[in-house]
């Protein structure tokens, strides 16, 4: 999920979160998960140990984050990552050594790859 264009030596150009959108895996896979276990699976961890799962992601953006309606406040937790998901994922130049974050927050590129992973298992169990 992540992607780099015209980063020279850790500076310039784009580093960003992006959904995949790629069903090599996801069909060579033969070990389908049940729902449940993919929903409330942990899919952001910061490095002070906070984690999200789908299932936190998607209800915090579609309750808090202007999706059915807009609540003045989220939580805390859901805040961290909207915000400055710190996952501790960074990009450091070869030469330069200049560390680098990325561009975006990963909250919306996982929603966008989410719905294509629901989409591309109905596809698969011919459900669409």
């Amino acid at each position: 999920m992540k992607f780099f264009s015209g980063v020279n030596n850790g500076i310039g150009g784009d580093v960003l979160y992006k959904p995949v959108f790629s069903s090599e895996f996801h069909f060579k896979n033969k070990n389908w998960t049940d729902f449940d276990s993919w929903w409330n699976k942990i899919i952001f961890r910061n490095p002070d140990d906070t984690t999200l799962s789908r299932k936190e992601l998607v209800l915090s953006v579609a309750n808090k984050d202007g999706g059915a309606h807009i609540d003045m406040e989220v939580t805390k937790k859901f805040d961290k990552f909207r915000h400055s998901y710190s996952g501790g994922t960074t990009i450091k130049g070869i030469n330069s050594r200049i560390v680098r974050n990325f561009d975006n927050v990963p909250v919306n590129p996982a929603l966008r790859q989410m719905s294509f992973e629901v989409i591309e298992s109905f596809k698969n169990s011919k459900l669409i």
